[in-house]
């Protein structure tokens, strides 16, 4: 069966699944990236409230934080300024999200061209483990600040606007090599009537 020119021979699903990273992505700014506990309250922010409403977060943290630490004036004070510290170093957050938004650009690209080829399957593959990088940056970020600010009894944790960005760098790593290995081709028969020039 012969196609026009133009058309691919296959329909292959990297396309839907680079949109699909990129939907994650939006969600997953908009859901708690970060948790700070400290019984009975939890405090969670999300990366859009890290990098974007960093003067209401502050001010959150400042008024909860004395309740958070109950009676113990003397590490009232050192206590938010290690919340500050942490809050600070997360007000970039927002960029961990970019491999996906640039992910959903490739999906809409590749749907426009109707086809996915190896440059975008590259591309898309190195903003994948671009994305598991930020949650792995973000891990260990987390893990070196509640070493080095001590803040006790105040635990912070990632939460699920965090894990999503594996989600997003596993669609990115799958869908890039899918496209690089199995790219969308386009048939190299010709139009059965001949092209006028315009």
């Amino acid at each position: 069966m012969s196609f026009p020119s133009g058309v691919p021979e296959t329909h292959r699903p990297w396309r839907y699944m680079f949109l699909a990273a990129g939907v994650a992505a939006v969600f997953g700014m908009f859901l708690p990236l970060i948790e700070i506990k400290h019984k009975p309250v939890t405090l969670g922010f999300t990366a859009v409230e890290l990098s974007f409403g960093m003067d209401t977060t502050r001010a959150l943290a400042v008024k909860e934080l004395p309740r958070l630490l109950d009676r113990k004036l003397k590490r009232v004070r050192s206590a938010q300024e290690d919340l500050q510290l942490v809050l600070e170093a997360s007000k970039w957050a927002i960029l961990a999200f970019a491999p996906g938004i640039l992910l959903f650009v490739f999906g809409a690209i590749g749907l426009l061209r109707k086809r996915v080829g190896r440059v975008l399957g590259v591309l898309a593959f190195l903003l994948g483990l671009g994305s598991i990088g930020a949650w792995i940056g973000l891990r260990m970020g987390l893990a070196y600040a509640a070493e080095e600010v001590e803040m006790g009894t105040v635990a912070v944790a990632l939460q699920v606007g965090a894990h999503s960005l594996l989600v997003i760098g596993g669609l990115g790593v799958l869908a890039g090599l899918g496209a690089l290995f199995q790219p969308d081709r386009i048939s190299s028969s010709s139009d059965p009537m001949p092209r006028q020039s315009a």
